[in-house]
């Protein structure tokens, strides 16, 4: 288990921009009105309640920052780690760990869907409907792809 110390006179930095965008309920100044405070006993030793409440800070801080990874190497994840979200960066999408699959993370639309633009998306995710072939995210207990002919269409995008 890795382990977050908060000292009061260190100051807390956010993370850096994430690769997308979530509508976090969650921020660091919230944090003290959701887990307590928590500090060592008046001897300066941790009790057990002290290392339960790190154990809190841990998963509320996990779930500000997704953590990056790859189809090939999705991490093995438990019931213990429902909650986790992860980025795929291939796809450019967000996923969550709901503790026995994957789904989608609030906020990710999901793939295999078209959408018309003006002009070309940036980023990764998108395919140009030319008919070619490309592949899309799957998810489910496991993550994977999926190979799919594109429509030979103008300003038509394939969300990947």
């Amino acid at each position: 288990m890795s382990v977050l110390l908060f000292w009061p006179s260190v100051p807390v930095v956010p993370p850096p921009p994430g690769p997308a965008v979530l509508p976090l309920s969650l921020t660091l100044g919230e944090l003290p009105a959701r887990i307590p405070v928590i500090q060592p006993g008046t001897d300066g030793i941790m009790n057990q309640e002290w290392i339960q409440n790190l154990g809190l800070y841990e998963r509320q801080f996990r779930l500000l920052r997704p953590t990056p990874i790859t189809v090939d190497a999705a991490p093995t994840l438990t019931f213990k780690d429902a909650g986790n979200i992860c980025h795929v960066a291939t796809y450019n999408h967000l996923i969550q760990w709901t503790g026995e699959a994957w789904g989608w993370a609030p906020g990710d639309l999901g793939s295999g869907y078209y959408q018309t633009f003006a002009a070309a998306p940036t980023g990764d995710g998108w395919a140009v409907c030319d008919g070619s072939t490309t592949t899309i995210l799957t998810i489910g207990v496991a993550l994977g792809t999926q190979s799919v002919v594109t429509p030979n269409t103008a300003n038509l995008y394939l969300r990947r």
